[in-house]
């Protein structure tokens, strides 16, 4: 990953822009937590990276490319959606971390895994009550495929396997998970034809677990590869192949598996994408409207609104930002419309990743977002202008998305 580095006169002239838009902005549909919206991260941490949230937002975990023993666990505040840091009191094995990831499973336990500058994984249990975090046995567990570091780490929707790219390299490892302890197993890393060395950045399993999205960094496009059912582990020859913005490295699926989005950075001016997405076959359709082009050039992480009809971009360029987009049309017609007073200041810069709280689209209509800021080690936190689809039973709760996950996966997972 490279840094990008702007010139004191470009500073100054992104932040003038920046502060005139803000002026004229008048949307509400991110609103910062508190009025400054920044929570800086636990003393020791520097340079976090990734963050997410637990399945029934209770959590907010982040981690640290450095040595502090990441990731840092928050808790959070269900009314007004402020993040608490939890003091940990069992040792955490030191590591330099650039992915974390809740699993999306209430099964006793919370887990949550981390991607390791060297070529290991962490996964922790954490509980439930107060956020405490304890290593599982055998973790740090040895990624098969890494010789260098990887930028992201996945569950799959199911709760039974982990992918992470191996960036230093041409494959995919996927791993499978004792449901009961956390503890990774069967360790595979698959080469993926079309991948060149050091190409992938980051991937995504569709909600349906059928598919896996690659964001092919050095090849500027998005492989589409079929998922074995029992182990997770993707085809080695893609089944799609669809082409994206210079530099990808970040992707995700709409909860609903209608859309995917892909973002770059170092430059590229067309740096998001957005395609559609065929529920049986898996393949991806570049709208017609690609690409688009972010303030600054470089983007982070992407995510999905609950209700699949928003699109959250982290922006990288001074003084970092949020952009959020409405997402309307179906298949290659589809549009991104950026809503009123997007971008949405995170008042620091390098904002590396963002995450909405929930991924249940019937959740209350406290929906939070949260902004990772390497540039000032602290997080941006606000308030979602959010309200669930009219379909919603007002008995639904934030652990819906778990619940259904544990009906259709239950039988499954009690089995193995």
């Amino acid at each position: 990953m490279k840094k990008n580095f702007y010139s004191p006169r470009m500073y100054a002239i992104i932040t003038v822009l920046w502060f005139a838009h803000s002026a004229l902005a008048s949307s509400n549909y991110l609103t910062p937590i508190p009025s400054t919206g920044l929570m800086p991260v636990p003393a020791g941490g520097d340079e976090p990276f990734f963050g997410t949230y637990s399945p029934d937002s209770k959590f907010y975990a982040t981690a640290f490319f450095d040595t502090s023993g990441s990731p840092a666990v928050f808790s959070v505040n269900s009314t007004t959606g402020a993040l608490t840091p939890i003091t940990q009191t069992n040792p955490i094995t030191p590591q330099e971390t650039y992915g974390a990831v809740f699993s999306p499973f209430i099964n006793g336990a919370y887990y949550v895994a981390t991607s390791n500058f060297d070529p290991t994984v962490s996964v922790f249990s954490v509980n439930q009550d107060t956020g405490i975090l304890t290593e599982v046995t055998g973790s740090p567990f040895t990624n098969p495929g890494a010789s260098e570091s990887y930028y992201s780490i996945t569950y799959a929707p199911n709760g039974k396997w982990l992918a992470i790219p191996n960036s230093g390299g041409s494959s995919i490892t996927t791993f499978e998970i004792n449901q009961s302890t956390g503890v990774l197993f069967n360790g595979t890393a698959t080469p993926v034809t079309g991948l060149s060395a050091n190409g992938p950045g980051a991937v995504a399993y569709s909600p349906d677990g059928r598919f896996m999205a690659i964001a092919s960094y050095v090849d500027n496009n998005v492989l589409v590869c079929s998922v074995d059912q029992t182990t997770g582990v993707p085809s080695s020859t893609p089944v799609w192949t669809v082409p994206s913005a210079q530099h990808t490295w970040f992707i995700a699926y709409s909860p609903d598996g209608k859309w995917c989005a892909a973002s770059s950075e170092e430059g590229s001016s067309n740096n998001l994408y957005l395609y559609s997405v065929d529920a049986t076959s898996g393949q991806l359709t570049s709208v017609t409207a690609n690409p688009y082009t972010l303030i600054g050039a470089d983007s982070g992480s992407v995510a999905f609104s609950p209700d699949s009809t928003h699109l959250a971009v982290a922006g990288l360029a001074y003084p970092g930002y949020v952009f959020v987009f409405s997402i309307s049309g179906s298949g290659a017609a589809g549009t991104l419309t950026q809503v009123a007073g997007s971008p949405f200041g995170t008042v620091d810069n390098e904002t590396y990743s963002v995450s909405f709280s929930s991924n249940n689209p019937c959740s209350s209509n406290n929906l939070w977002l949260a902004a990772v800021n390497e540039g000032s080690n602290s997080i941006s936190t606000f308030k979602v202008a959010y309200t669930p689809p009219s379909s919603c039973s007002n008995s639904y709760s934030n652990n819906l998305f778990a619940a259904d996950l544990q009906a259709k996966y239950g039988p499954i997972l009690a089995a193995q």
